[in-house]
């Protein structure tokens, strides 16, 4: 409604204003935002980002900028957030690197047509995943055909991400099976 990309757009002002706000409330403000006016929510998680928010803002803000286009700010979101996971071994849930390297390889080599880069933020991550423990977790698994693809091995990639394909259609290791498997799809001429 107008009323609420009103109070969003204060709570942007707030935040250029140096006023105190709850960065709770301009996730959530961003997240409520982000299908009607990408570029107000956006405003909002780099707001909050610049203001010392988590995890879960860079990520967030990372997404959003690859469905705007905008893949070198993406990047950015998407390191400092991998940046985060890395460091936050000893906190209690830690932040999933493998969760933002599935969306940053995206970005890196999709949007960038950087796959050296994308090699290794996933390599880095699958690697925390296997100190972690969390190496067979199905996002893990996607990665892990990810990696195959950008090894120039669709078949392989295929083949690890299609146990994934008949999860739920709002799950991110579902999705992310989806688009490794329709890109090896197309590699193999299916």
């Amino acid at each position: 409604s107008k009323r609420a990309a009103g109070r969003y757009r204060v709570l942007a002002w707030r935040v250029a204003e140096c006023l105190s706000v709850d960065q709770s409330e301009l996730l959530d403000a961003a997240v409520s935002v982000s299908g009607d006016d990408p570029r107000t929510a956006e405003r909002l998680l780099r707001a909050a980002a610049d203001h010392g928010a988590g995890f879960d803002v860079l990520w967030r803000l990372g997404l959003l900028r690859v469905d705007l286009g905008l893949f070198d700010p993406a990047e950015t979101a998407f390191a400092s957030a991998a940046k985060l996971a890395e460091a936050s071994d000893s906190v209690a849930p830690a932040p999933d690197p493998v969760l933002v390297a599935t969306a940053r390889c995206r970005n890196l080599s999709w949007g960038l047509r950087d796959d050296a880069g994308a090699l290794a933020a996933a390599s880095t991550a699958l690697a925390a995943a296997g100190q972690r423990g969390t190496a067979d977790s199905p996002l893990a698994v996607a990665l892990g055909g990810f990696v195959c693809l950008l090894d120039h091995r669709p078949a392989a990639a295929l083949a690890a991400v299609t146990p994934l394909l008949d999860g739920p259609d709002d799950d991110l290791a579902t999705l992310a099976g989806l688009a490794v498997a329709a890109r090896s799809r197309l590699q193999l001429g299916d």
